[in-house]
Parts: structure tokens; C-alpha cells; sequence
């Protein structure tokens, strides 16, 4: 599997660290993506002493749609290609009924699960195509039926996987394979959140 980079958003813990060393410990080279520095860098150098592949942290706050665009740039810049991106960083956002909702926080949430992994995937779709690789986007509860009082959540997670099925279609003359991925309840900093 020598050449095989995969790159993870969210990559700093809960069901992102647990990609990445399974990934790692797997024989791929990843680009682990996190808006915790410190984390994101202490596992970084613990995987690659462990595994010997090549771990690239880059600190992005996927909040931030300039830090989205220079994100971009670096991974263009370090990787001549991807094997699979997977779009795990997620946040719940304000919890309670919408209109008691801080409307900052409320598109906050649209931005990190749905305006960015759309736009990784809008910028990152012709690295992907050298090799025939995979898009999987993580999905949750809050894309399967109404979820009262997560409304921001259950909106970014319904487009995330209308979007997926979507790209899935337009990029399979392609060879690439696109899926959304709803892990079910786990017991992560999310979960606690709720």
C-alpha cells in the first residue's frame, strides 16, 4: 500500500483519531486534518514512530472559509494525489428550538458539516480522480429523520447526503466511489454535547 495518502478531517480525536490509527497501523500515508494543534501533532508524531508512514498535520478551523482555501493550497502543495478524503470534523451547534437559536452559531454549523466538506471535495475531486479513489463523507442521525432541537445539525447532515448521492452520480465515469457514512451513537465529545 506504499503511496496510498488519505486525508481526514477532524482527525483529532473521537471517530477521527480512531481512522487515523487504523489507517496508519493499515500502510497509508495521511494528511490529518484538525483545528486542535496540539492534539492534531501529538498524534501525528505518535502514529508516524509507530507506523514509520508519512503523517502530515495541518491545523485548519474549517469554520473559517479563508482557513478552508488555504487548507487547500497545502494539501495541493504536500500530496501529488489522493487515495480517499473522508469528511469527519462535525460540530452539533446550538441545541434548542430554532428561533431561540444564535443564528452565528446556527450557519457556523452549515459551514463546518456542509459548506466545507462540499468545498474539499469541489477542490480535491481531480486529486482524487488520478486514483480512482473514494469520498466518504460522514453522515448522522440528524440526516435520517426530523431531530427537533438540532436543527442546524439535521440540516448540514440531510444536504450531506443528498450532496453525496449527488457527486456520487457525476463523478462515476470517473471510477470514483462516493459514500456517506452514518456511524450510529458513540461515545465522543459530540455525544457529550447532547
Amino acid at each position: 500500500m506504499n503511496n496510498k495518502y488519505i486525508l481526514i478531517t477532524g482527525a483529532s480525536k473521537g471517530l477521527g483519531e480512531s481512522l487515523a490509527q487504523h489507517l496508519a497501523h493499515s500502510g497509508f500515508d495521511l494528511c490529518l486534518v484538525a483545528r486542535n494543534g496540539i492534539l492534531l501533532r501529538k498524534l501525528s508524531t505518535k502514529l508516524s514512530s509507530e507506523t514509520g508512514r508519512e503523517i502530515i498535520p495541518l491545523v485548519c478551523d474549517l469554520s473559517d472559509p479563508e482557513a478552508v482555501k488555504n487548507l487547500i493550497l497545502k494539501i495541493k502543495k504536500n500530496f501529488p494525489y489522493l487515495e480517499t478524503l473522508i469528511n469527519n470534523a462535525a460540530i452539533h451547534g446550538p441545541i434548542g428550538p430554532l428561533w431561540g437559536n444564535d443564528w452565528s452559531l446556527w450557519q457556523e454549523v452549515i459551514q463546518v458539516n456542509l459548506l466545507a466538506p462540499i468545498t474539499l471535495c469541489h477542490k480535491l475531486v481531480p486529486m482524487i480522480k488520478e486514483s480512482q479513489g473514494s469520498i466518504i463523507n460522514l453522515s448522522g442521525g440528524g440526516a435520517t429523520g426530523p431531530r427537533a432541537n438540532f436543527s442546524a445539525y439535521s440540516t448540514a447532515k440531510a444536504g450531506l447526503v443528498r450532496f453525496s448521492e449527488t457527486l456520487a452520480e457525476e463523478v462515476k465515469p470517473f471510477g470514483i466511489r462516493v459514500n456517506c457514512v452514518a456511524p450510529g451513537a458513540m461515545k465522543t465529545t459530540l455525544l457529550s454535547e447532547v
